[in-house]
Formats: C-alpha cells, sequence, structure tokens
C-alpha cells in the first residue's frame, strides 16, 4: 500500500512538472497547446478596422477574455489567436464573431485570447447577442434594445449599461457585477448565492426579486454572487 501511494505520489509530481514545462513554454513562445485535439498551435494579434458602426453584434466564442466598450473609432482587436480561430462576418449593420465548436470545453494550455470590441456608437445599439464558455466579459457604457447574454462559466461586468427593451443575462458559475445599470424593471434569481442592489442583500439562494417594469431585465445566476447598482 505504501509503496503504492509513493508510486502515485511520484506520477503526480511527473505530471505536474511537465504540466508546468509545457504552460511555461507555450507562454514564453506565443503558442496554445490543445491537449484534447493534440495540437499546437502558434498565436498572434489582429487589429480590425470596421468598415462601418454595426447596430446588431453577435459573439459566440468559446475561452477568452471579452471587452465591448465605447470608443471614438469602430474597431475589433484580437490578442493571443490562432490564424482561423475566429471567423468575422459584417454585412450591412450586424457584426458577427464567431469560434468553431464554441459549446464544447477544451483542455488547453497556453494565453487565453483577449477580444476587444471598441465602437464609437456603443450608446446606440439594436441588440447585442452574446455566448461566452469561459472567461471574462467586460461591457462597458453600452446602451442597447435588446440584450441576450449566456456566459457560462468566469467573471461577468458590466458598467454604465443601459437596456432600453427586452434583456436577459443567464449566469451559469461566477460572479456578476453590474454598475450604473439602467432598465425598465429587473428581474434577478439566484440558485446559489445572493443578490445585492445598491448595497443592500434583496435575493438568496433559490430566492428572486423583482422590480416591475415594462421591460424588466432578467438575472439569472447558478452560482455566484449578484452585485448591482443603479
Amino acid at each position: 500500500m505504501k509503496k503504492m501511494l509513493i508510486t502515485i505520489g511520484i506520477l503526480i509530481l511527473v505530471l505536474a512538472l511537465v504540466s508546468g514545462g509545457l504552460i511555461a513554454w507555450a507562454n514564453a513562445s506565443h503558442h496554445r497547446i490543445n491537449v484534447n485535439r493534440l495540437t499546437v498551435r502558434p498565436l498572434t494579434d489582429r487589429q480590425v478596422t470596421l468598415t462601418a458602426a454595426p447596430k446588431t453584434l453577435n459573439l459566440r466564442v468559446q475561452t477568452a477574455v471579452i471587452t465591448i466598450r465605447s470608443g471614438a473609432q469602430n474597431r475589433l482587436d484580437l490578442t493571443n489567436v490562432a490564424a482561423d480561430q475566429y471567423h468575422l462576418d459584417q454585412q450591412n449593420d450586424t457584426l458577427s464573431l464567431t469560434e468553431t465548436a464554441a459549446d464544447r470545453h477544451q483542455l488547453t494550455l497556453g494565453r487565453s485570447a483577449k477580444i476587444v470590441l471598441t465602437l464609437a456608437n456603443a450608446d446606440d445599439l439594436d441588440a447585442v447577442t452574446i455566448h461566452q464558455l469561459n472567461g471574462t466579459l467586460n461591457l462597458t457604457d453600452l446602451t442597447t434594445h435588446h440584450l441576450e447574454v449566456h456566459h457560462h462559466n468566469g467573471t461577468t461586468q458590466a458598467h454604465r449599461l443601459t437596456v432600453t427593451g427586452a434583456g436577459r443575462l443567464i449566469k451559469d458559475n461566477g460572479s456578476t457585477t453590474l454598475t450604473q445599470l439602467t432598465s425598465a424593471g429587473l428581474n434577478v434569481a439566484v440558485k446559489n448565492g445572493q443578490a445585492h442592489l445598491n448595497g443592500r442583500r434583496v435575493a438568496t439562494s433559490n430566492h428572486d426579486y423583482t422590480i416591475a417594469g415594462q421591460h424588466p431585465l432578467t438575472i439569472t445566476s447558478g452560482s455566484g454572487q449578484v452585485k448591482i447598482t443603479q
């Protein structure tokens, strides 16, 4: 029994050393290792100047740090991405950024992708739809008529977000923080965790909280804390 435990301990140590070495190499050489697919891909940075100001946004990605913000020009910055990791499509007033197999969990070693979308018309959007499997989502100074977000795992943050029509934010795991939120009503449901509004606890596990309005923003949190200020 003792010999078996020693063997297991040695195997764990070897795996930890190998994993640590691979991570260090991937970060230093600007590569990403996909353990599921047994592939090694070089990473690069891209900057795209958008041809027009989009009114509708559709993002469907696997693991990334996503930032959508207001700025002087319409631009998309992609950092730590493989050559064909994302498909960008801009037609008329709709911008779509999609990733193949965005719904599938992948074990990867190396730097995560960063997506920064800067919009000059961030205060006048028709619809924002985001499906994100893992990572951090940041929304800053956005005004949209329709909002549809499903963020599975990670941290969701929004600052000065305004939703003038129907809106829904589904969060499976992780914290959700919305500061200076404006919406025509609010409904927050928490499965595991707590919800705070303007510093006051308004809901605990398996409870919800509602502020009546014409188009309430619905927030559903599976596991994690929800903090909102208005």
